[in-house]
Parts: C-alpha cells; structure tokens; sequence
C-alpha cells in the first residue's frame, strides 16, 4: 500500500510567533493547509512536498517570517487507507 499510495508526503513547519498575514502570504500555494488552532502551524500535503517546500520557504523567508521547526513526516499507513476511503466514498 505505501509504495502504490503512499506518494504523498507531509511537512511540518512551526513558526517562531503567530503572523496573522500568513493565509495571505501561501494563498496561491496549491497543497498548503495552514492550522489556524494556534496559528503558528503550516502543514504540507503533497506528492510534489519539496517543490511546495522550497516556494513556501522563500515566501517566509522573503516576508522575514521566522521559522521555529522543520519537519518531515512520511506518510503512514492510516493516512493512507483515510485517503482512499475519501477517494472512494466521492465517487459514489
């Protein structure tokens, strides 16, 4: 199942403080999902995570946003199977 799903890959980076410009900032990032609970959260999902990573560092980095932590997290089998539940469930 991971090799034939598991392309995806999920990024995590923290932000040093809250920036309340930052959905503005990676509004025009496909894949990019922001947790707005503390808002120092950006969560990446994306079978293409080092391009996304590399526009959304230069945006950051650009707009002299400070970055706390930096991760990558490869994809796991319950997310996996999550995904293709969704998959399947839209198509009905």
């Amino acid at each position: 199942l991971k090799n034939k799903f598991g392309k995806e890959k999920t990024i995590k980076i923290h932000l040093l403080e809250k920036n309340p410009n930052i959905s503005d900032l990676l509004n025009g990032i496909s894949d990019c999902k922001i947790n707005f609970d503390s808002g120092t959260n950006i969560v990446i999902h994306s079978e293409q995570s080092e391009l996304v990573l590399l526009k959304v560092l230069k945006i950051l980095n650009d707009n002299s946003v400070e970055i706390e932590d930096l991760s990558a997290v490869p994809t796991n089998l319950e997310e996996i199977f999550l995904k293709m539940v969704r998959d399947n469930a839209s198509d009905y």
